[in-house]
């Protein structure tokens, strides 16, 4: 097995769910002995969910815009 760290773009697909259930399974066998690769997922997986859950900021004018 490789001792190359794991892009970081890969990590935020696989914590994010978006990849398909083979790479999923490859990156799930990498992280397995990868303490900071491990660690990625969990911080982005924490940062999605406050985001999803946080309304205290409102959303720039801009944004609004953009969504109607």
């Amino acid at each position: 097995m490789s001792n190359a760290p794991i892009d970081n773009r890969l990590l935020i697909d696989f914590a994010a769910g978006n990849l398909p259930q083979e790479a999923a399974a490859k990156v799930e066998l990498l992280i397995a002995n990868d303490a900071a690769a491990r660690a990625t997922v969990a911080r982005y997986r924490l940062a999605a969910s406050v985001h999803a859950t946080d309304d205290t900021i409102e959303p720039s004018v801009s944004v609004v815009a953009r969504a109607k």
